[in-house]
């Protein structure tokens, strides 16, 4: 039975080194080695991570642990399955704590906010260990330089951006540096204000109808041939070679987009010309209708009414006859 009691033993012994790993690896205070394939730096170094370690075996591995910042390889990537800690001075949790990359990758960090550089120890962020990234933004724990919050720019995070309804630059422009610590947005066509909050008349697709300019209130200042308030209306004239000729140079548009003409001047653009004797139209003799002739008073003939008829504007033909075009009379029989 001694015999049969040590083969026994011998056989259960046997078995239990024999057991598949996924068995071994079920136990709860079982470390499970997984080799990483790329370990400070170096592919293939033999390097282990420790897996599902006891809470007895985590707080023996943070006293052994090197001082913070000592010799912890930042970014170095570690492939598992399970929640990791990897030994030897690399990725330790107590020291860098991880970044949670995927389901089964992890990165080393660096322990705070306002440390950064490969050790954790010799670069700090921009704004010092008291105002990291001038409380504005992430220290980027590689190189020490700053990911800004929303709403902040500058290498330390130092400019504010302008808002509206809580967006930056309303969403219709860029917030770009105007000094060291001062930021200012670049609109977008058709928005205006310091936070673009302003559309312009005629809206973003056509402001000022492509005829003005918009101002810092939204509102347009129209080109010398166009009124209304979105620019949209076309005051009469003739076309020049590059542009119309608002009024055909004889008038003044109003802001109705019509035109008033000079005393000499007439037609909806103001290009018709009244007859004139001496540059004074009708000869003042007469009246210059809106079709640019000249409607003669009593007694006066002729294009600008230079003509007096017999017997003078008074008495034309001794109201004897009719005065015709040429200033004669024609008398009655």
């Amino acid at each position: 039975m001694d015999g049969g009691s040590r083969h026994s033993d011998s056989h259960h012994t046997t078995s239990a080194h024999s057991r598949p790993v996924e068995q071994e690896d079920a136990h709860p205070i079982a470390l499970k080695r997984r080799r990483v394939a790329e370990f400070g730096g170096r592919r293939g170094s033999g390097a282990f991570v420790l897996c599902n370690l006891a809470p007895l075996l985590l707080l023996l591995s943070a006293l052994l642990a090197p001082a913070r910042g000592q010799n912890v390889t930042v970014n170095t990537l570690c492939n598992f399955d399970f929640d990791c800690n990897v030994f030897g001075h690399k990725c330790l949790a107590s020291i860098a704590p991880y970044k949670y990359i995927s389901s089964t990758q992890r990165v080393c960090r660096c322990p705070a906010e306002n440390y950064a550089g490969g050790d954790c120890n010799t670069t700090t962020c921009i704004g010092g260990v008291t105002s990291p990234c001038n409380n504005h933004g992430e220290c980027r724990y590689l190189d020490g330089s700053c990911n800004c919050d929303t709403g902040w720019i500058g290498t330390g995070c130092t400019a504010q951006c302008p808002t509206a309804g809580g967006l930056v630059c309303s969403n219709f422009g860029t917030c770009v540096l105007s000094g060291p610590s001062s930021a200012v947005c670049q609109c977008q066509n058709g928005r205006k204000g310091p936070a673009c909050e302003i559309e312009c008349v005629g809206g973003m697709n056509n402001p000022c109808a492509g005829h003005g300019v918009c101002q810092d209130d939204g509102t347009c200042v129209c080109d010398g041939s166009y009124r209304g308030q979105d620019c949209s209306m076309a005051c009469p004239g003739l076309m020049g070679f590059a542009d119309r000729i608002t009024c055909s140079s004889h008038g003044t548009c109003t802001l109705s987009a019509e035109c008033e003409c000079d005393s000499n001047w007439r037609g909806a653009a103001c290009n018709l010309e009244c007859p004139t004797l001496d540059g004074v139209a009708c000869a003042a003799r007469g009246v210059c209708n809106t079709r640019g002739n000249c409607t003669c008073f009593t007694g006066m003939r002729g294009v600008s009414c230079e003509k007096e008829c017999a017997g003078g504007s008074q008495n034309p033909c001794n109201g004897h006859g009719e005065c015709l075009a040429d200033a004669s009379c024609s008398c009655q029989h």
